[in-house]
């Protein structure tokens, strides 16, 4: 057996393990919760976001965020693309910076058992969580 061979029977079987581990993630995916995408057509990110969480098995809406400035009033920024998901916000640049982050964070809150907070103990503990990292620095 040549190099070339060798190499196109390795090339080949991490392929189709690549593809094995992606149609596990779909199948795992599967049982999120439906979230919205808020893009714009000027970010060729989010572009970049769409396709993966459809490779992914990841459901959504999307939406064009120019049409809603709620949206950008309560996030406090225009960074695209803004997922919603269980009333909360998953922001670009903020919590996450590539798709492969954002769907970490979206299979924690889109989790069917996930359970939302009341907001004072949320806002309790985001404050702590603050402190400690202020201090930290």
């Amino acid at each position: 057996m040549s190099n070339t061979d060798l190499k196109n029977l390795v090339r080949g079987d991490l392929k189709e393990l690549k593809e094995k581990e992606r149609l596990e993630r779909i199948e795992k995916n599967k049982k999120l919760k439906e979230i919205i995408i808020y893009t714009s057509k000027e970010n060729r990110n989010c572009a970049i976001f769409t396709n993966t969480f459809t490779q992914e098995g990841i459901k959504f809406v999307e939406k064009d965020i120019s049409k809603h400035k709620l949206v950008i009033s309560t996030v406090q920024t225009s960074s695209t693309p803004i997922i919603f998901i269980n009333d909360n916000y998953l922001v670009n640049g903020r919590d996450f910076t590539n798709p492969q982050q954002c769907i970490q964070h979206i299979q924690h809150y889109a989790d069917p058992d996930y359970v939302n907070p009341p907001f004072e103990a949320k806002l309790i503990e985001t404050i702590k969580n603050t402190s400690f990292t202020l201090q930290r620095n």
